[in-house]
């Protein structure tokens, strides 16, 4: 990233590389946005990551006030959202820091024009069927379904959807 001021070259392996940091945001909103569905008490972590929200607002502003510093306002949401992952995956933050984290990358987004989501109602139907499809190839896979599974996996990934079994359940992500 350079100051909007200045010109600037970029490459298709630039492009590339933005639009998998992209992506890694995008699947942070995500696993916030699954674990607000859990709706699970805070286990601990929840106050960890309400200082890292708040850290990250701050710098994010603060950033964007010097200047529109855009680089240094995103690299604010990748610290958040490295640390956010880490959380997500060792605990339950709880309902409050959760909402604290979205509201972080909504406000955010509103102001760069990232994260907008498309607005074909969505009514969060697409996300409940995709988990029912997930659900019911866990399902699956209990009573040794294997072949079953694999073609839903591999259905779901020709969507764009990339499940990823892990020992603590499945984690999807888009692809």
């Amino acid at each position: 990233n350079i100051h909007y001021r200045s010109p600037f070259d970029f490459t298709k392996d630039q492009l590339e590389d933005a639009e998998k940091s992209y992506g890694r945001l995008l699947e942070t909103i995500r696993a916030i946005k699954e674990k607000m569905k859990e709706g699970k008490k805070d286990d601990g972590t929840g106050k960890q990551m309400i200082i890292g929200v708040e850290k990250a607002r701050k710098k994010f502003f603060e950033s964007m006030d010097d200047d529109l510093n855009s680089r240094e306002a995103l690299g604010a949401l990748f610290e958040f959202s490295r640390e956010a992952n880490r959380m997500l995956s060792e605990g339950d933050p709880g309902m409050e820091a959760l909402g604290k984290a979205k509201e972080l990358f909504d406000t955010s987004g509103e102001i760069l024009g990232l994260f907008q989501e498309d607005s074909k109602a969505d009514d969060g139907t697409f996300d409940d069927l995709v988990s029912l499809i997930v659900d019911i190839r866990e399902e699956v896979r209990k009573i040794k379904g294997f072949a079953t599974s694999d073609r839903i996996r591999d259905e779901l990934k020709k969507m764009g959807i990339i499940l990823e079994d892990k020992k603590d359940g499945v984690r999807r992500k888009k692809g």
